[in-house]
């Protein structure tokens, strides 16, 4: 083992914990990637929460952290709509390693309002691998999170008429034409005036743009941005991310 790598596992009592009693170099290795990951989000939505105070627009807020810290932009895109619009209730599917889960909990901590409802399949082996779906999110922040396993096609219609209204929804799913189009439609007639729709990967089939024009005159500020370099960018279209608010 390299000496930046013991510095890093002596500097993770969770790591050392597994180093001692599993002797297991790859499972060490996970847990301190999950606390760097951690770190880099909660240093995102400290410098969101300071360039909210500045007037900074969310826009430019995405842009100088993503390229200051070095993450995807669509989770910090999430907290600071939180953080402004504090919606009490926010829906998202596909949770996947749980990043935007974190920073939307995060957000919705730091309001001291909000209850996050999550859905995903479970079925990725590398989250399994990490720990299952939603792994970044702390213990801490689990109190105000609901997770879901099952499809959002089966599942989310019967949650959202038991919520009756919410107040943010987020797709971030499988991007078929299918569900995207099934999700935007059923979720949007649960929000209200002023509460948001919010979707990641939108090029990904006319879904969205479909969705726009259908209802182009209920829509107000209306916000897209093409994501960072990713390594998914060789087998997919590289993303672009969109969030509007409901005008009627």
């Amino acid at each position: 083992m390299k000496f930046q790598q013991i510095k890093r596992v002596l500097h993770n009592p969770k790591a050392v914990f597994k180093l001692i009693f599993t002797g297991n170099m790859d499972e060490v290795k996970k847990t301190i990637q999950i606390k760097e990951n951690r770190k880099k989000m909660s240093n995102a939505c400290k410098m969101s929460d300071n360039l909210l105070q500045q007037n900074y627009s969310i826009p430019e807020i995405i842009e100088i952290i993503s390229k200051e810290i070095g993450i995807t932009k669509y989770p910090i895109a999430w907290y600071c709509l939180v953080r402004t619009n504090k919606p009490k209730i926010i829906v998202e599917t596909g949770t996947s390693m749980g990043w935007s889960s974190y920073m939307i909990l995060s957000a919705i901590s730091k309001n001291k309002i909000g209850h996050l409802y999550s859905f995903d399949l479970d079925d990725s082996e590398s989250v399994k691998n990490y720990g299952g779906v939603g792994y970044m999110v702390t213990e801490s922040l689990k109190k105000n999170w609901t997770l879901i396993i099952g499809d959002s096609k089966e599942k989310l219609e019967p949650l959202l008429k038991k919520l009756n209204r919410i107040n943010m929804f987020i797709h971030d799913s499988e991007h078929s034409y299918e569900t995207m189009m099934y999700e935007f439609t059923t979720a949007w007639s649960y929000l209200g005036k002023n509460d948001v729709l919010c979707s990641d990967d939108i090029n990904h089939s006319k879904a969205f743009d479909e969705f726009i024009k259908l209802h182009n005159d209920e829509i107000d500020n209306l916000i897209k941005f093409e994501e960072i370099e990713r390594s998914t960018d060789i087998l997919f279209k590289r993303p672009f991310v969109s969030y509007l608010s409901k005008k009627t």
